[in-house]
């Protein structure tokens, strides 16, 4: 198959030459073209117009639960989303040393 391929791709004229002229093209709307040597970039002013938005978010945080250990320890325990959605705890001890 990959001969097949690297011989044909080596008959020359196997497709015709394509004559394409940027100057005979139709311009945006808004962009004028003249025959110079100046190049016109055109484009929206506003990237973000097609792109899709984050949705919005549907479960709320639940509080986080916050207890004081004495002599400066505290214990921290936290729900948090996972990348696929499933539910996450994290649990946190400080102690000053």
């Amino acid at each position: 198959m990959l001969s097949l391929f690297l011989i044909l791709a080596q008959q020359p004229g196997a497709l015709p030459d394509i004559d394409f002229d940027l100057g005979a093209t139709r311009p945006l709307s808004g962009a004028r073209a003249d025959a110079g040597d100046e190049i016109i970039v055109t484009g929206t002013r506003d990237p973000d117009r097609r792109r899709v938005q984050p949705l919005p978010d549907l479960m709320p945080q639940p509080p986080r639960l916050k207890l004081d250990l004495g002599d400066g320890a505290s214990a921290d325990i936290d729900t948090q989303r996972g990348r696929l959605g499933d539910g996450q705890v994290k649990a946190t001890l400080k102690i000053p040393f």
